[in-house]
C-alpha cells in the first residue's frame, strides 16, 4: 500500500470508507491501493510511456517476429545431426575391421616364420585384442 507522511491509518480509513460507499452504490469496487492514490493524488509511474526501462523491458518481453521461422530452422537441423547409420552397417564395418586385422597380423606372423595353425590362431587373438582395445577406448573418448 501506498503511504504518505502525515496521513495516519484512521484519515485513511475514513477516506477509504467514504470512496467505497459513493461508488458501492454505483457499483464500483475499488482496491485499497486505488483508494489511497485518490486520496494522495498520487499517479502509477510505471507507464512504459514515462519510463524508458520499462518501455525496452515490454518491448523485450514481446518475441522476435522470426522466431518461428529461427525454431523450425533449429528443429531442422537438430534433426539433420541426430541421424546416424544403422546398427547393421556398424556391425558389418566392425566384422570387416576385424577381418583386415587378422589378415595383416596372419602376413606379419607369415613373414617372420610361424606355420599355419599357430599363425591363424595368433592371428585370431591379436584381431580380437586389437577390437576390444579400440572399442575401450572409443568409450572412453565418448564419456
Amino acid at each position: 500500500m501506498i503511504t504518505l507522511r502525515g496521513t495516519s491509518t484512521k484519515r485513511l480509513s475514513k477516506a477509504a470508507a467514504k470512496f467505497g460507499t459513493r461508488h458501492g452504490k454505483k457499483g464500483i469496487e475499488h482496491s485499497p491501493d486505488v483508494v489511497e492514490q485518490r486520496l494522495i493524488q498520487a499517479r502509477l509511474a510505471d507507464h512504459p510511456s514515462k519510463d524508458e526501462q520499462l518501455a525496452q523491458w515490454h518491448q523485450a518481453a514481446v518475441p522476435h517476429t522470426d522466431r518461428q521461422r529461427w525454431e523450425a530452422e533449429l528443429h531442422e537441423v537438430e534433426t539433420a545431426q541426430t541421424k546416424c547409420a544403422p546398427r547393421w552397417a556398424l556391425s558389418a564395418a566392425a566384422i570387416g575391421l576385424t577381418l583386415v586385422e587378422f589378415t595383416g597380423i596372419s602376413g606379419l606372423l607369415a613373414a617372420q616364420g610361424f606355420e599355419n595353425p599357430q599363425r591363424s590362431i595368433v592371428a585370431i587373438g591379436g584381431a580380437l585384442i586389437l577390437t576390444f582395445l579400440t572399442k575401450k577406448a572409443a568409450e572412453e573418448k565418448t564419456s
